[in-house]
């Protein structure tokens, strides 16, 4: 399954991951790293699919 992420590098140097869609609720990650971030999202996002109704 393939979700739409934005992805944001902001302007001190932090990433913003960002999932609006309607498989799960919105969802909005701020993290350091690229890397993190993106993984938090997949982490969110299984987590909502998941488990929350």
């Amino acid at each position: 399954m393939r979700f739409e992420v934005r992805l944001k590098q902001l302007g001190d140097g932090s990433w913003h991951a960002r999932y609006i869609g309607g498989k799960v609720e919105s969802l909005s990650i701020h993290d350091a790293s690229r890397e993190v971030a993106l993984q938090r999202m997949k982490d969110d996002i299984r987590y909502h699919l998941e488990w929350c109704p």
